[in-house]
């Protein structure tokens, strides 16, 4: 899938965090998906099949570019088969683990997307729109439905193996209290107003036209906050960090690493509950407030 802009919602990239290479069904040699169509397939062939349950060409061609070029198409179509046998494959473990997820639940996921649609390619940018996520990842919306449940559904599993093998209660906390200074070191809780760089069309040709334009939107933005203006407030208006200026600017606990050494150097002079002068990353301009 490294030729397209979609990646599974959460198969893949749980396999990659937590093995379950031994758990998981294995791939037979001639692999497949099931659907939960319940659509005639008379004269829809099938392209593969995973433990026995098909997938159809009209799984893998829904969404697809009708008018794009046959071999995007194809290219597409391969990978769509390969993210519908992931898919498949968990589906089939949660089912073995009596794990369900209830349709309530997807479906408030769906309206939150709809809200905040869901991270494009870089750290700080979303998708114009949900649908917008949708067709450029050539999802159907059952298709990507049966992600979310399955997202969930490797959560809720991952919970009981982590429950199992880790320390709880006031042994965890013993633990948490121990790995406190270093993890204070190496991480921090923060937030900010953010004027992108690196991502700009125009940073290639004029990168210190465009670095110099951030500089100014966040002078201007200092200035607004030296003048009292609520620094929440403010990053819900101007910040150019779509993921986290709906929550006031607060992008949660990161690696003091997060923006190359800028984080690093400004947790060693700027206090929690303060915002600093704005600073440069390779990202783009940022000013930083620290949270308790």
């Amino acid at each position: 899938m490294n030729n397209h802009p979609f990646k599974s919602y959460a198969g893949i990239l749980l396999l990659g965090a937590f093995s379950l290479s031994s758990a998981l069904p294995a791939q037979p040699t001639s692999q497949t998906l099931a659907t939960t169509t319940t659509l005639s397939h008379t004269n829809d062939p099938i392209l593969a099949t995973v433990n026995g349950a098909p997938i159809y060409e009209s799984d893998v061609s829904d969404e697809l570019m009708e008018n794009s070029f046959e071999m995007v198409n194809s290219g597409v179509k391969k990978d769509k088969v390969e993210r519908l046998i992931q898919l498949t494959l968990h589906e089939q473990f949660l089912k073995k683990q009596n794990i369900a997820i209830d349709s309530k639940a997807i479906d408030a996921e769906v309206e939150r997307l709809r809200r905040e649609p869901p991270q494009s390619s870089c750290m700080c940018c979303r998708y114009t729109s949900f649908d917008d996520f949708l067709q450029k990842n050539y999802y159907t919306l059952s298709e990507f439905r049966r992600e979310i449940a399955v997202d969930f559904g490797m959560t809720k599993y991952m919970g009981y193996e982590w429950d199992k093998k880790h320390l709880q209660g006031a042994e965890q906390k013993a633990m948490v209290e121990k790995e406190r200074g270093r993890l204070e070191k190496e991480y921090v809780k923060m937030a900010h107003i953010f004027f992108n760089t690196a991502q700009k069309p125009e940073y290639a040709n004029a990168p210190e036209k465009v670095i110099g334009e951030a500089n100014r939107k966040a002078k201007d933005a200092w200035m607004r906050l030296r003048m009292g203006t609520d620094f929440e407030k403010l990053a819900a208006e101007i910040s150019e960090d779509t993921l986290s200026k709906s929550k006031g600017g607060n992008v949660g606990c990161v690696s003091v690493y997060a923006f190359g050494n800028v984080l690093k150097e400004v947790k060693a002079t700027q206090k929690v509950g303060e915002y600093g002068k704005p600073v440069e990353s390779p990202f783009g301009v940022h000013i930083i407030k620290f949270l308790p």
